[in-house]
């Protein structure tokens, strides 16, 4: 774990604390994602895993449970098989994560032993929470034959087996079910409880086996049953899960009276009332939920993370995602500490709420902790980014955290990936996707043949209508959703009289059009209406399907909301959206994209500003197109809105909305006019100068336009000096260009300069030089007026080259080809050769060579090329590379000066203050030009360096001689 070769490590503390353990593993899962584990860290994860079961409790909590389903996740990973007391444990981690597909995974790994005799008989909680996952899974007949797993095992099932699988037959009505669980707990002489009691008590109700619960009681010695409050308690649960709130809320009148106390029990009743409320449709049962929570509070009951979550999810269900994130917050701020299913909730807000970005920020942090997410929170992310069209991001999220970490995939996250690719019309794709679900034993249901029939609607395959109704008739019961393809694909094909006829035989049919019909598919038909200028028809439709006693749903609201628009009723459609927030139906953006333009063509600034208001206070981000129209409802005509407009103003500065040219154009006329604070036109320069954020692309045309407005009259050098900067950091190579020439133009050197040397930072390529060339030569140009200036430009082209010296060369050629420039090229030598770091010297002598080769070759000036050799040896010869001196040895051939060359060869070699590595290489170029020109003088040369360091003389004598 990042231990030197050779270094012991510290010993494994047989002891060590959870906490310990922890960041031990995160240690080794961190040494793991470079190179393998060496057998003392497979060792120590083993000893980590021992530590971490002794620690936690049973169940464990939370936190825990997450901790050891990563470390099996990393064992297994790592080639360490578990031991069947490390599976019931993980499968005990699995049920507290409410990971039901990985429970009953390890179960059968349990039960394959099993069969083999390599395992002894299981725990009770093991069975019992099979049971859970089977039933979680709505895989009925897998949990009732835990039972008889049970027994083959030898061992006696406990009544909480039976009280779970009593409680599922009761809520599926099941009654063969229910009297052969009673006959079995009255067989094997299975001591009965209050919960399983209560259950039986629900169970018997109405029948005439009611009396034997009181013969029960009796038997097991509970004869106070009735003013036990755990008793009631669970029967008010499953009369909540039977819908049957009246009886639910008699139990917790009961509750009250017998312990007036707050009591676990009374949380326990609270939230599974509040959970059977949000399934009540409309209004209602959302007011009747948020009267509960209110009533346990004030009653003095903490609410828990179970009551926190079920609240959560109800207004995740009604698409309320202020909802969700506010009781997140007042979650965090009781302390309790939200768990997978909670994150999950809040991914799932975001995604629907098209907030990708937020949803990647949780999963990016989720992430960083260590912890292997569950595949349900994984599943969520997936179907963030296939909402967004981002299919590939959805499989690299199933490729590395589930397959990549040996994680079994539920049914969940193939439909996921298999929706992905339908959304893409992506036929190849789903099929690969099935073929892999299918390789995993696991069978399709009703979501996973929607999803492939909606690739094949989307790809244009004609063959859909005849592939539903052979699968729906012989596969899975077909839902209200499959349903609803089925009418899309009609109208994709353009069969617009076949999908209406389907509509209305399912209006009319015996199974109830609710339940039938969905709500998408009455939008999909309204939407094809207007679409053939049959208003009265689509009126007709929506009359029809709200006759059947449907409740009005977000897409209902949608089909008549743009009826009115089509029809021209502004008043109409903002009447509607009021309705709406009455019934407690959360609008969304296209709902407020149309009521924001009925109250425009209305000129109602005051509704129109209190629309806006309470779409933010619902978390809805306005677009950009919709602060487009917002800020011209308010400039209409000429009439301000200054109260409005302001508020306008500073809340699209808060949301960090786009830009546009015309809303760029809105803000600053607004910000410009008397009626603005003065305050506020640095707030909004402030914030369109913001770099571009991740995933916000602003319009080019708008970034121009505020450049444009930066450096023009009503400007400054320290905006100017930001927009610079950002631009360079984002790399906007036409608003560079565009404010160069603005800037060349301007009066403002100080900017000029300072945009030179913030150019400098751009990495080197075609579009970065053009304008880094064009900004140096400006700001040479002008050197004569701001010599000190341009001497900061040249300093910063030495200290950002990264080693190339193009840059700074450049402003030394300029300065020399231009007019009274040599005084300052001398200054700037003297800035060069008074670099310090190794970095800038490289630049330096880079810069040096290619002038000292400019000036030669291309300008024909020995004594420029003279004087710059002797400012460098008088100053700073550790500068003098190769290629330097290279360049000054052709300098003195061209003049025929041997016995300089010769000096140079020689003596001068020698001096110490030279940091050259290479002085064989210089050797051996005088001599392959001296064999040229002065072949007589060779072995001088060569006589010199014997027995000196740096020249192997004798090489060179084989080699010249």
């Amino acid at each position: 774990m990042g231990d030197s070769v050779g270094e012991a490590k510290p010993p494994i503390p047989s002891d060590m604390g959870w906490v310990e353990a922890w960041t031990r593993f995160l240690q080794i899962k961190a040494t793991a994602a470079d190179s393998a584990l060496g057998d003392e860290d497979l060792m120590e994860l083993r000893t980590i895993w021992n530590a971490l079961v002794s620690q936690s409790p049973q169940p464990p909590s939370t936190r825990g449970a997450d901790r050891l389903r990563t470390v099996a996740i990393s064992m297994r990973q790592n080639g360490l098989d578990l031991s069947p007391e490390d599976i019931q444990h993980l499968i005990s981690s699995h049920r507290v994560l409410r990971n039901w597909a990985e429970v009953a995974w390890e179960y059968q790994i349990l039960k394959t032993r099993a069969a083999q005799r390599l395992i002894p008989a299981l725990l009770a909680a093991t069975y019992e929470s099979a049971i859970v996952a089977f039933l979680g899974l709505n895989m009925h007949d897998k949990a009732y034959a835990v039972l008889s797993d049970i027994r083959s095992d030898g061992a006696i099932p406990t009544v909480r087996n039976y009280t779970v699988l009593l409680q599922d037959a009761v809520i599926r009505k099941d009654r063969q079910k229910i009297n052969a669980c009673v006959d079995d707990l009255e067989k094997h002489q299975v001591r009965l409880d209050v919960t399983c009691l209560a259950i039986l008590a629900v169970a018997c109700e109405g029948s005439d086996c009611a009396e034997r619960v009181q013969q029960l009681a009796l038997a097991h010695d509970l004869p106070a049953y009735e003013s036990d409050a755990d008793y009631h308690a669970a029967k008010g649960a499953l009369y909540s899960r039977l819908g049957l709130l009246d009886k639910a809320g008699s139990e917790l009148d009961m509750i009250r009276q017998a312990a007036p106390q707050p009591t676990r029990a009374l949380v326990a009743l609270y939230t599974a009332m509040i959970r059977a409320s949000f399934s009540h449709e409309g209004s209602q049962g959302l007011n009747a939920a948020e009267t509960l929570f209110t009533e346990m509070k004030t009653l003095g009951l903490e609410p828990n993370v179970r009551t926190f979550t079920v609240l959560m999810h109800g207004y995740y269900k009604r698409r309320s995602a202020h909802d969700v994130l506010r009781t997140y917050e007042e979650m965090v701020a009781a302390g309790l500490q939200a768990d997978a299913t909670v994150h999950n909730i809040v991914l799932r807000t975001c995604v629907l709420h098209d907030d990708i970005y937020t949803m990647v920020e949780i999963f990016d942090r989720l992430v960083s902790t260590g912890v292997e997410l569950p595949p349900h929170v994984l599943a969520s992310v997936m179907a963030g980014f296939a909402r967004c069209g981002e299919k590939n991001k959805a499989v690299e999220v199933f490729e590395q955290h589930l397959q990549g970490f040996g994680v079994r995939p539920d049914l969940t996250c193939y439909n996921v990936l298999i929706l992905a690719c339908g959304v893409a019309g992506d036929v190849s794709g789903c099929t690969h996707w099935w073929n892999r679900m299918l390789e995993q034993g696991l069978a399709p249901d009703k979501v996973s043949y929607t999803s492939f029939l909606h690739a094949l609607s989307c790809a244009g395959d004609t063959r859909v209508e005849t592939m539903y109704h052979r699968v729906f008739s012989t596969e899975v019961e077909p839902d209200a959703l499959a349903r609803e393809l089925l009418i899309k694909d009609r109208l994709r094909r353009g069969d617009f009289e076949q999908a209406v006829g389907y509509f209305d035989m399912l209006l009319h049919s015996n199974g109830g059009a609710k339940d039938n019909i969905s709500t998408g598919a009455v939008e999909a038909l309204s939407r094809a209406l207007r679409r053939r200028d049959d208003l009265p028809g689509a009126w007709k439709l929506i009359r029809e399907y709200m006759d059947t006693g449907a409740q009005p749903d977000l897409k209902i609201y949608h089909a008549l909301i743009n009826l009115m628009r089509a029809s021209s009723r502004p008043d109409e459609v903002i009447n509607l959206w009021k309705g709406m927030i009455q019934e407690r139906v959360e609008p969304d953006r296209q709902v407020y994209d149309r009521v924001l333009a009925a109250y425009a063509a209305q000129r109602d600034s005051e509704g129109l500003w209190a629309a806006v208001e309470d779409m933010r206070m619902r978390r809805i981000i306005p677009t950009v197109g919709m602060w487009e129209q917002i800020m011209q409802a308010l400039t209409r005509d000429q009439r301000w809105s200054p109260e409005y407009l302001e508020h306008a103003c500073r809340a699209l500065i808060q949301d960090s909305g786009s830009l546009t040219v015309t809303l760029l154009e809105l803000l600053l006329d607004y910000a410009l006019s008397a009626d603005a604070p003065p305050d506020l036109l640095e707030e909004v320069i402030s914030y369109c100068l913001q770099a571009r954020r991740k995933g916000r692309t602003d319009d080019e045309e708008a970034r121009l336009a505020l450049y444009a407005f930066v450096f023009g009259p009503h400007g400054n050098q320290r905006w100017a000096r930001t927009a610079v900067q950002t631009m360079v950091d984002q790399r906007e190579y036409r608003c560079l260009k565009e404010a160069t020439r603005i800037m060349k133009e301007s009066e403002d050197l100080e900017t000029l300069f300072d945009s030179a040397a913030r150019s400098l930072q751009l990495q080197s390529n075609h579009e970065a030089d053009s304008i880094v060339n064009d900004l140096l030569d400006a700001a040479c140009a002008r050197s004569a007026e701001r010599p000190s200036a341009l001497l900061k430009v040249f300093r910063k082209a030495l200290t950002t080259g990264k080693g190339e010296g193009t840059r700074p060369l450049r402003i030394m050629q300029t300065l020399h080809a231009q007019e009274g420039g040599v005084e300052l090229l001398q200054q700037c030598w003297k800035k060069a050769a008074a670099v310090a770091t190794p970095e800038a010297a490289r630049t330096v002598s880079h810069a040096f060579a290619g002038f000292l080769d400019w000036a030669f070759l291309k300008r024909r000036e020995p004594e420029t090329v003279q004087q710059a050799w002797d400012f460098l040896v008088e100053t700073n010869r550790s500068l003098l590379t190769l290629d330097i001196i290279s360049v000054y040895v052709r300098f003195l051939a061209s003049r025929n000066d041997a016995d300089g060359i010769i000096q140079l060869a020689t003596v001068f070699l020698t001096d110490g203050r030279l940091n050259i590595s290479h002085r064989g290489a210089v050797v051996r170029n005088v001599l392959k030009l001296m064999r040229w020109k002065w072949p007589e003088r060779v072995a001088m040369v060569i006589d010199f360096w014997r027995d000196r360091d740096g020249v192997d003389s004798q090489e060179l004598r084989e080699e010249f001689l």
